[in-house]
Order: structure tokens, then C-alpha cells, then sequence
């Protein structure tokens, strides 16, 4: 049978451990993350697994190689561009597929024996199988939820997904799915396609059998740091059925390789010790803990309840408290770091853009936004952006102001009232907000959208065709030339929305894609944006993504002008 491990989706989660290797292949107790995965696959009796990725197929070779010592026939499938967790599938239609298919999300560390849900998958004659759990067994809420409505017999009748805070009902998917060829053969090929919301949808709707089983055993998503940080805890505490930490040296304490422990050093475990640890006299290790290979501890420093990853220096009489230490970073002499993540990467605007907030755990709360100098840069370029809103809004509303007028006029004459269209909109933090634009559209567009909806030119989850039948003669004018969107000078100046950024979105339209989402809410909304003045007309959703992920890791003042003067090109030219 052949498994495939969903790892080329453009996320953002544990941002700065992610800065120098993918996410999926972080060290959980000092090895690859995506390793413990692959091995609980092949304990399935899965032998060959394939690897989404894109673009950094060198680092999981340099890590994970040809899967031989994972006992596995590994490759990786390129992906460049997002194709959805369901799009990237179809590839595999053009090897020698072995059925059903095993689907993973590269995020879950588990340790389930599959064996059963395979066999129930062959009996039904299934379609699709979707592995599912109780709601809060596989670690932290997603940012999406699903309203799963499940028949007597399993059949999985009906899968809606939600991003609201609540839980929708008892159970969830749990990143593990099985598809036969009669079901990836209903994949659209070149295109952005999600699994959940929209590939199980069409199954279902086409009447293909597609069935929902139940498993057991230890599950963890690697969403957020806390995740991380619980997940070595785990593995630390046997909660995982895993075996493959490395030696036991004493109870408690296991060492990877050659360590330097003086005997009066206090070991309180578990404790895990990398290759190449030094530990310092009179040091206090108490667990559940992790060292990275090469870190040093100092004379009389403690570390508890901790995660230090590769080339970690702790000074002497130095604290380190429930806090993750990332590769490199070097503590000063009786230094404290507690509750926090710790990196020794400097830090720009994007990075902190995609910082969580507000994490707690259940030891402790983390602000994982303890960077030294990272918030003053912030804040100096949040002061300095605001600055330029403010004078480019004011600027603008009053050179805009009569022909705001004369389109009021002219809205009025062709198609009446109202003048003003306003619609609610997500802003930074997903709070909404009323947008506004000069109508150009029919006063009954939205409804009419509905009956359109087949001629959609486009994918993803928004609506464009050529030619829009909605447009009103005055309306399709101001859109050519984008003045319906002159009023949005005014969300710009009571602080809604910024001259540059994502474009704002129903809170509807943010959906197949949660880590796009989550990211383009971190910022304020614009009223131009990278995407516009590089992709807009070729309308791939897929380009949507990429360019509003990107301008949220590289956010700076000097992108933003150079956003607006491509801007006023773009204008400029279609004059």
C-alpha cells in the first residue's frame, strides 16, 4: 500500500523555529518530527510514502534520505505552487498507485495502528474513509472546525467546515484519510483544491460511499508552540507508545551519544540529552526536559520543563524555565528566561506578524513575544505606516472628493439609490468592519450571485467572471478604473484598513486554505496589495496565496511604497 504525507502547505505555524528548516522536520526529542510519522506509517504496513514539499525537497533528504533507515521506500513530489490538500493528489494517479491510498497530515504525530481502518475501508467497498476522533483529543483547536453528520452505519452523510471559535459538534477528522482511485479521479487537475472543503463535499454529493472511522491512541497536532513543547513532553513521559528515544542511562535520564555529566550534577527526569552535551558542576536538570546535540549547560544553572534545541549555550547560575531555547542562542551568565520562547534569530516585522498570541499551556502562560529590540522595531514601523495612511488617506479624499461627487451623480442618474455600497468585512484579528464602495453592481447582486455561481471564472472561494452581468453601465466605468474604491480613503483614515495590505474579505470568502487565513489577518487590510499589482488578472487562487503569505512575512516600508508606486503605474496606465 502507498502513503502520502501532506508537507508542502505554506503555513506559518511556530514561527522563528521555522526561519532555518521546515516546520515538519523540527526536532521532537532530537530527531525530524516527520520521522516518528513515517515510522507510525510503516507500522501500519505502509511501505511506500511519498512526500509533498515545496521547494525545500534538499533539507528532507539531507534528513530523512531515501527512507531505507526508516524502513520505507521514500520520495518527494515537488509542489511550487499551492495546490490545496486535495489538488496536490492527483499527481499519484500517474504512478503505479497501490489502493487505497493512506493520506497524513504532515502536522500529526500519532501513534495508531491503521491496520483495522484499512481493513473496514476494503469491506465497505469505500471511496474515501476519513479517520476521525473526539473534538480536543489531538491537542490544540484548529483554525478551522467541522460539522461532521455521520448515519448509523458510518457513512460520513455530510462534512461542513467552520473557523468560529466554538466546537460544532463531538467529533472531528483526524488527518488521516484513505482514497481509492475511483475517488482521485474526481480531483480537477492544475488547480487549488481542498480536501475537506471541497473534495469529501464532492464525493458525498456525487454518492460515492465515503465512510467515518473511529480511532484511538495517542494523537498530536503540531500547530502551535505550545503543541511543540507538550509534544517532547509527551514523548518524554511514554504518553506516545514510542520506544525510540535512544538509551536509558539512568531512571529517568536518556542520552543520545556521548555527554560530559559531572557526578553532583542533579538529574530530576525525564531528561533527554543530545549527542555532544555538556552539562556544568552543580547544574540542576529537572524534567520533563530536552537538550539539543552540542548545547551547554553552566556551573549552577537550572533548566526545567524546558525544550533547548541544537548549539544552546545556558550561562553559568543561569535559569531556564518552561521555555523553548532556539538553535544557537547564547544565555548570558545568571540570566532568566522564563515562560518564553527564546531565539537567537533577529527578528523583523513579517516574523513577529506571524507570532502567536495569547498561547497558554497548562504550566504556564507563554507570551511568546519576548524578543529583545523585536517589538521597538515593530512598533517604529507600525507609527511610521499609520503616519503614511494618514497623509495618503487625507491627500486622497481631498483630491478625490469631486469625483466621488460626480460618480455620486452618475450613480444616481443610471441606477438610483443607494449611492454607497457597504459591506462587512474581516479586519486585522478577524475583527469586522463596514467597508466601503461606490456601487457598481445592481442592488440585487448578491442574490443574483447565487444564480451565477456556475459560471464562476475562477477558483478558490471567490466569485469573478468577464463580463459581470451585475455591472451597471456607470458601475462597470468606476470599476475599469477602480474609483468604486475611492471611499475605502475614508476606512483607511479611521484606522480599518491601511493603503497597502491583503485585500479585505467576507469572512466567508477566507476559506480553503486556513494557514492563508490565519496569516492575512495579522495585519490590516488594504486598499492595494501585492497580489493586485502582480497576479490579479490571472486570477489563480493559488497566486492569491502565495503573494499575500509573502507580503505578511515581508511586511516593511519599503515594500509598502513600492506596492503604491506599481499602484499608481498600474492607474497611470490604464488611463
Amino acid at each position: 500500500m502507498d502513503a502520502l504525507i501532506l508537507a508542502a502547505g505554506h503555513g506559518t505555524d511556530l514561527n522563528p523555529l521555522t526561519a532555518k528548516r521546515p516546520k515538519h522536520l523540527l526536532p521532537v526529542v532530537n530527531r525530524p518530527g516527520l520521522a516518528y510519522t513515517i515510522e507510525a506509517i510503516r507500522d501500519s504496513g505502509f511501505r511506500r510514502v511519498a512526500v509533498t514539499v515545496n521547494g525545500d525537497e534538499q533539507h528532507y533528504r539531507r534528513l530523512l534520505g531515501d527512507g531505507s533507515g526508516l524502513g520505507v521506500r521514500l520520495s518527494y513530489i515537488q509542489e511550487p505552487a499551492p495546490l490545496g490538500t486535495a489538488g496536490c493528489l492527483r499527481s499519484l494517479l500517474r504512478s503505479d498507485l497501490q489502493e487505497p491510498l493512506l493520506v497524513v497530515n504532515a502536522n500529526l504525530l500519532f501513534s495508531v495502528d491503521l491496520r483495522e481502518m484499512v481493513r473496514a475501508h476494503r469491506e465497505r467497498g469505500a471511496a474515501a474513509t476519513v479517520a476521525v476522533v473526539r473534538d480536543g483529543q489531538a491537542g490544540q483547536a484548529r483554525p478551522q472546525r467541522e460539522r461532521l453528520s455521520l448515519h448509523g452505519d458510518g457513512a460520513l452523510h455530510r462534512i461542513e467546515v467552520d473557523y468560529g471559535p466554538v466546537a460544532i459538534n463531538d467529533h472531528r477528522t483526524a488527518g488521516l484519510y484513505l482514497f481509492d482511485r475511483t475517488a482521485l479521479d474526481r480531483i480537477p487537475e492544475g488547480i487549488y483544491y481542498d480536501l475537506k472543503e471541497q473534495f469529501l463535499p464532492a464525493l458525498i454529493k456525487a454518492g460515492l460511499p465515503v465512510l467515518a472511522h473511529p480511532i484511538s491512541g495517542y494523537l498530536r497536532e503540531l500547530n502551535t508552540a505550545e503543541d511543540y513543547l507538550l509534544a517532547h513532553f509527551d514523548m518524554c513521559n511514554g504518553r506516545t507508545g514510542s520506544s525510540r528515544i535512544s538509551e536509558e542511562l539512568a531512571d529517568g535520564m536518556w542520552v543520545q551519544g556521548q555527554v560530559d555529566l559531572p557526578p553532583d550534577v542533579i538529574v530530576i527526569g525525564p531528561v533527554v540529552l543530545g549527542p555532544g552535551v555538556r552539562v556544568g558542576s552543580g547544574a540542576r536538570l529537572i524534567g520533563p526536559l530536552v537538550v539539543g546535540r552540542g548545547s551547554e549547560i553552566g556551573e549552577g544553572a537550572q533548566v526545567r520543563e524546558s525544550v533547548l534545541g541544537e548549539g544552546v549555550s545556558v550561562g553559568r547560575r543561569a535559569r531556564v524555565e518552561r521555555s523553548i531555547l532556539a538553535d544557537g542562542l547564547r544565555l548570558g551568565e545568571s540570566a532568566v528566561v522564563r515562560d518564553s520562547l527564546a531565539t537567537a534569530e533577529t527578528l523583523t516585522v513579517g516574523d513577529l506578524n506571524l507570532v502567536e498570541r495569547d498561547l497558554k499551556i497548562t504550566l504556564a502562560s507563554l507570551p511568546f513575544e519576548r524578543y529583545i529590540g523585536a517589538g521597538a522595531r515593530r512598533q517604529a514601523y507600525s507609527g511610521l505606516k499609520r503616519a503614511f495612511d494618514l497623509a495618503l488617506a487625507l491627500v486622497g479624499l481631498a483630491v478625490a472628493a469631486p469625483i466621488m461627487l460626480a460618480a455620486a451623480f452618475a450613480i444616481l442618474w443610471d441606477s438610483g439609490t443607494p449611492i454607497l455600497f457597504r459591506q462587512r468585512r474581516m479586519g486585522r484579528d478577524g475583527k469586522p468592519f463596514t467597508m466601503l464602495k461606490l456601487r457598481s453592481m445592481r442592488v440585487d447582486a448578491e442574490k443574483v450571485r447565487v444564480q451565477l455561481h456556475q459560471k464562476n471564472e475562477v477558483d478558490g472561494p471567490v466569485f469573478k467572471i468577464a463580463n459581470d452581468p451585475r455591472f451597471t453601465r456607470v458601475g462597470g466605468f468606476l470599476r475599469r478604473y477602480s474609483l468604486d474604491e475611492l471611499p475605502q480613503l475614508w476606512n483607511v483614515l479611521i484606522g480599518d484598513m491601511s493603503i497597502v495590505g491583503p485585500r479585505p474579505l467576507q469572512d466567508g470568502e477566507m476559506r480553503l486554505s486556513p494557514a492563508w487565513r490565519e496569516a492575512r489577518l495579522r495585519v490590516k487590510p488594504g486598499l492595494t496589495g501585492l497580489w493586485q499589482v502582480t497576479s490579479r488578472e490571472r486570477g489563480r487562487f493559488q497566486d492569491w496565496i502565495q503573494h499575500d503569505l509573502r507580503y505578511v512575512r515581508a511586511q516593511s516600508f519599503s515594500l509598502d511604497l513600492k506596492i503604491v508606486v506599481r499602484t499608481l503605474l498600474a492607474i497611470a496606465k490604464g488611463l
